[in-house]
């Protein structure tokens, strides 16, 4: 649900916030875990993040009402996994972040917030559900390079700048589709039109940093 069109109200599941109408990538999501559904629409009853544990390694965080735990996280790059009262899951894709829990007598909430776009993952784009397909095969790429020193790998993903990661992703997916062999496709003209674009908001918005570092460096 996007709150540029409606006014925040905890009775609706989550929301995803926009910087701008020019920005097509959210840069915060919140959701509301209620005490009560409403049974009128999605109910949100727990939420799934990669987070940072206390010895600094990566760690599935469920998120359930009411919440006595702590109240700040570190986010990794991940998906973000909305589960709602009957078992049906609402996705995205967050390169990492800042996650604010703020606990309530009637809900949950929780405000994920980054540097970077996080994906609202659905059915009706197709194009960012290959985008986000793309990513994944890369940061399982990464990890397969890692395999015998998991836990450096770990590290270098902790340490990963949101915006940093996103803009190595957007470079990585570029170069591999301009390759020759792949400029016939119709369907890929369009996927690659669609990088292009995303990797010129960010130049026009001043948010890609120089020297930009490779996907290899990051991770």
């Amino acid at each position: 649900m996007n709150n540029n069109e409606k006014q925040k109200d905890i009775r609706f599941g989550y929301w995803y916030f926009y910087p701008s109408e020019y920005a097509p990538r959210a840069s915060r999501l919140e959701v509301n875990i209620a005490e009560t559904p409403t049974e009128e629409h999605f109910d949100p009853q727990r939420i799934h993040f990669l987070s940072v544990s206390g010895e600094k390694f990566l760690e599935d965080l469920k998120v359930t009402h009411p919440w006595t735990y702590k109240d700040d996280y570190q986010i990794c790059a991940g998906l973000v996994q909305i589960i709602d009262l009957k078992d049906k899951t609402e996705e995205a894709l967050s390169f990492g972040g800042r996650l604010r829990i703020e606990s309530h007598d009637s809900y949950t909430a929780c405000i994920l917030e980054s540097s970077a776009p996080i994906l609202e993952i659905t059915g009706a784009n197709p194009i960012i559900r290959k985008f986000v397909d793309e990513i994944e095969i890369l940061f399982a790429e990464r990890r397969a390079e890692w395999a015998s020193k998991e836990e450096i790998f770990e590290r270098r993903f902790i340490q990963a700048d949101p915006l940093e990661l996103y803009i190595a992703v957007l470079n990585s997916l570029i170069h591999k589709y301009e390759r020759v062999g792949y400029k016939d496709h119709f369907h890929i003209q369009e996927f690659l039109s669609f990088l292009h674009k995303e990797a010129e908001r960010l130049e026009t918005e001043n948010q890609t940093k120089l020297p930009a570092h490779s996907l290899e460096e990051i991770l």
